[in-house]
């Protein structure tokens, strides 16, 4: 089974996308389509624009969409050149478009995403179109800006100590309630996040319990804990306005590491997801318990794919954002059947 992955925010680097949407015109027309309804050009934005949260997300969600097009046609074209081979006779373009569709409504095929990276997720799952994906991605950071605004907070990776080690930690009368452990992203690595001064005041116990390093998040707000309330029933209310389709495959979700069952109230969902840690360490456990093999992450750089390394050394990952990448990964994967 292949499990499609999406990175989440902090993943954005000027110039992402621009070489495979230059030569391939599959990401180049997601690209294009995710533009014109966000209302701006997502392909050429500035190192200033990407410091803000909402030009950031929505472009990161539409590079992760554009390299997952191009990498399902491209092992599309693979599997029908396979089939030509073996003396079955159809047109190119047939087969294509039959075998895109095999790969996407697949029951090997899982999708799971990284904090906002889950939206990628449900888009390419077919759980939501690409517009309403857009137009969802747009509020979404909106909101969580606006929240950030309200109370400070600040987010940083905990390098080297056990999860079980922060429970105690950040239980002490001085830290409880004011920072949390947010993302499980790989063995001895945590997220905490939380009030700014009280993320900086766990620091000495955490590095007194065996922390090597402690490396604080270029974030603007306290993501995935009780500071993103504000966010979270708006939220809710402008998701009731779309349309959420039981879509095809598997979708993992980051708040309970399992897949998300097709009647789940999405609405509700994302309103609990923007507040509680992502379990992306289980998450990944889950895939593969599930049967998945191997993993392609569809986007800006290769943080999921390092740390699903870390996870889970025997399977294999394809980091998929240029057309070098595009061409390793289709070279190397086989299509569901």
């Amino acid at each position: 089974m292949i499990a499609f992955v999406f990175p989440g925010q902090g993943s954005q680097k000027v110039g992402m996308g621009q070489e495979l949407c230059h030569a391939n015109p599959a990401a180049a027309e997601v690209m294009a389509a995710a533009s014109k309804s966000a209302g701006v050009d997502l392909l050429n934005l500035d190192a200033e624009a990407l410091t803000q949260t909402r030009y950031a997300q929505l472009a990161i969600v539409a590079h992760s969409l554009a390299a997952y097009t191009a990498v399902t046609k491209e092992l599309a074209k693979k599997a029908a050149n396979g089939s030509r081979a073996a003396g079955v006779a159809r047109a190119v373009e047939a087969a294509s478009a039959a075998d895109t569709a095999k790969i996407k409504a697949s029951a090997k095929t899982a999708y799971a995403g990284f904090s906002l990276g889950e939206y990628s997720a449900l888009c390419a799952a077919g759980r939501l179109s690409l517009e309403d994906t857009v137009r969802l991605v747009a509020r979404r950071a909106e909101l969580m800006q606006q929240a950030s605004a309200q109370e400070s907070g600040a987010m940083a990776a905990v390098i080297g100590l056990p999860a079980a080690a922060f429970g105690e930690i950040l239980s002490k009368p001085e830290l409880a309630g004011r920072v949390y452990a947010v993302n499980d992203n790989a063995p001895g690595q945590m997220v905490i996040a939380g009030e700014a001064a009280a993320v900086a005041a766990a620091a000495e116990p955490l590095k007194a319990a065996g922390a090597r390093r402690i490396v604080p998040l270029s974030v603007s707000g306290a993501f995935h804990t009780r500071l993103m309330s504000p966010a979270a029933e708006p939220l809710r209310a402008f998701a009731a306005e779309f349309n959420f389709l039981p879509g095809q495959g598997l979708v993992f979700s980051n708040k309970t590491a399992a897949p998300l069952p097709a009647e789940a109230d999405m609405p509700a969902y994302l309103s609990e997801h923007m507040l509680s840690p992502v379990l992306w360490r289980q998450e990944v456990e889950a895939l593969i318990a599930t049967g998945c093999t191997a993993f392609v992450e569809c986007g800006s750089g290769k943080v999921l794919t390092g740390l699903i390394r870390k996870i889970a050394p025997q399977v294999s990952c394809w980091p998929v954002e240029d057309t070098e990448s595009l061409t390793a990964a289709v070279t190397g994967l086989q299509m569901p059947g």
